[in-house]
């Protein structure tokens, strides 16, 4: 019974260190997405300033030069819808990733409880089975001892008897 007992804390233990590290590994996910998605904010902040201040100096120039500026605009408006396009792209593919990554190691860890489930579901069936068996041989050896010694006392009787 102790040893059930000692059996089952170890289990409840594992099961707290797996949730610790589930809950670590989840942390740890949290905190690389949150570091991804400020890097990109970032970089689309710098876009963003990087653009208005081209448009600034843009403005400048045709008013010096308009066929030549407004040709020019035209191809840097086009280009920067392309950066734009190409840096929420990059964005959605990051974020997929990453919900990717998380989908997969929650999908671990649920893979893992599941067979440490089992497998001590196979040990407590294991130790049922041997105690049944332990009781029925402890109950045969017991039968037969006590037919011994009512054989025994039987025979002694008798020769008690004949004496």
């Amino acid at each position: 019974m102790q040893y059930l007992h000692t059996l089952e804390e170890r289990v409840v233990e594992r099961f707290e260190q797996e949730a610790k590290l589930r809950k670590e590994t989840e942390r740890k996910a949290i905190l690389l997405i949150d570091e991804r998605y400020n890097y990109l904010m970032n970089e689309l902040n710098k876009e963003a300033k990087n653009r208005n201040e081209s448009l600034e100096n843009f403005h400048k120039i045709i008013e010096s030069d308009i066929p030549k500026i407004q040709e020019g605009l035209k191809e840097e408006q086009n280009e920067m819808i392309e950066n734009d396009q190409a840096v929420s792209n990059r964005i959605v593919e990051e974020t997929q990733r990453l919900i990717n990554m998380v989908l997969n190691e929650k999908k671990a860890r649920e893979e893992t409880e599941e067979a440490l489930l089992e497998m001590l579901k196979a040990m407590i069936n294991a130790m049922k089975t041997q105690l049944e068996n332990e009781r029925r041989d402890r109950q045969n050896t017991q039968e037969y001892l006590i037919n011994l010694l009512d054989d025994m006392c039987s025979k002694i009787t008798k020769a008690n008897d004949l004496i």
